[in-house]
C-alpha cells in the first residue's frame, strides 16, 4: 500500500499523468460489495418495526441492495493530497416487505422498487501513511414509484393500500438510503482507492 502511495502522489496533480479509468476503479468497488454480500449471505436485510397512520409494520425486510451497478461516468478530482471519486450508482429489483396489523386485523404489505439512484463522493488521503476511502457525500437522487401490495383486508385491499401507499413509499426511500450507505461504508473499509489507482497507472505505464 505504501508503494501505492508513493505512485499515485508522484502523478498527482501532474498534468502529465497517464490517463486513468475512475469507472474501473468503481467496477472493482462495486464487485468488492457483491462478493461481500455473497459471501456473507446478506442478500436480505432486516428492518426495524415502525408505526404509519396507526399501522404497525414489523418483521420487515429488503433485498436487492447487491442488484448494483454504475450508472454513467465516475469522475475523479485529484489534489495534491488526496483525491475525490464521485459517482452515481444504480439499484434494481428491489423487494420490501413487512407484517402489519391494526388491533385485530393484520396482514403483509410487500413493494417492488425497479430503480432507485445513489450519489456518492469517495475520499482518501494519498500521503496518509494509514487510512481509508472516507465517504463524504451519499444521498438517494431518485426512487422508482413503489409497487405496493397489500394483504389481509380481503375486498378492502385497496383501500388499505391506497391509505399506505404515500407513507410507505417515503419511509422506503430512507431505508434504501440508510441500508446502502451502511454496506458501503463498511466496504469501503476494506478498499483503497489509492492502491486501486496506482494499479491502474502501473499497468498502463507497463502496455504503453
Amino acid at each position: 500500500v505504501q508503494v501505492a502511495k508513493h505512485v499515485v502522489s508522484d502523478l498527482v496533480p501532474s498534468p502529465s499523468s497517464p490517463t486513468l479509468d475512475p469507472n474501473d476503479v468503481l467496477e472493482n468497488f462495486i464487485e468488492q460489495i457483491k462478493t461481500s454480500l455473497k459471501e456473507r449471505d446478506c442478500h436480505e436485510v432486516t428492518l426495524s418495526d415502525m408505526k404509519v397512520s396507526g399501522v404497525v409494520l414489523f418483521n420487515g425486510r429488503l433485498s436487492g441492495l447487491g442488484n448494483m451497478t454504475r450508472w454513467g461516468n465516475t469522475t475523479l478530482e485529484m489534489k495534491s493530497d488526496c483525491v475525490f471519486l464521485n459517482c452515481t450508482l444504480l439499484l434494481k429489483d428491489l423487494h420490501v416487505i413487512f407484517c402489519w396489523k391494526r388491533r385485530k386485523l393484520k396482514g403483509e404489505i410487500a413493494g417492488r422498487i425497479n430503480r432507485a439512484f445513489l450519489t456518492l463522493k469517495m475520499k482518501q488521503k494519498v500521503r496518509a501513511t494509514s487510512g481509508q476511502p472516507a465517504l463524504e457525500e451519499f444521498g438517494v437522487q431518485s426512487v422508482d414509484t413503489v409497487q405496493l401490495g397489500l394483504h389481509g383486508l380481503g375486498p378492502f385491499n385497496w383501500l388499505g393500500k391506497r391509505i399506505l401507499s404515500e407513507k410507505v413509499t417515503d419511509n422506503v426511500r430512507v431505508l434504501i438510503e440508510t441500508k446502502s450507505k451502511e454496506i458501503i461504508k463498511k466496504e469501503l473499509s476494506n478498499f483503497s482507492l489509492v492502491e486501486h489507482l496506482s494499479l491502474s497507472l502501473i499497468h498502463q505505464s507497463i502496455t504503453i
